[in-house]
């Protein structure tokens, strides 16, 4: 009888043992995939945010030439005496 006690200890532990590590396995795939959802996150973060940059460049270059351009005007306008 005793045999049969230590057998029933010795399964039941396995059987602890066993869930646990299901449990540790489901968690790990879980953070797992948010992980892979994070790093698609931030890769289209990342892309937004070259996008941005380059849209700024387009408008600070638009900016500078009209300002040139203005400048020009009212140069103009200057030697005709009109100012």
């Amino acid at each position: 009888m005793h045999s049969e006690g230590v057998k029933y200890m010795q399964l039941d532990q396995f059987e602890n043992l066993s869930k646990k590590i299901e449990t540790i396995i489901r968690e790990y795939d879980t953070i797992k995939k948010d992980k892979e959802k994070f790093e698609s996150q931030m890769l289209k973060k990342d892309r937004e945010k070259q996008e941005i940059k380059k849209q700024l460049d387009t408008l600070v270059k638009e900016r500078d030439i009209i300002k040139r351009k203005l400048d020009g005007l009212i140069t103009k306008i200057e030697t005709l005496g009109l100012i």
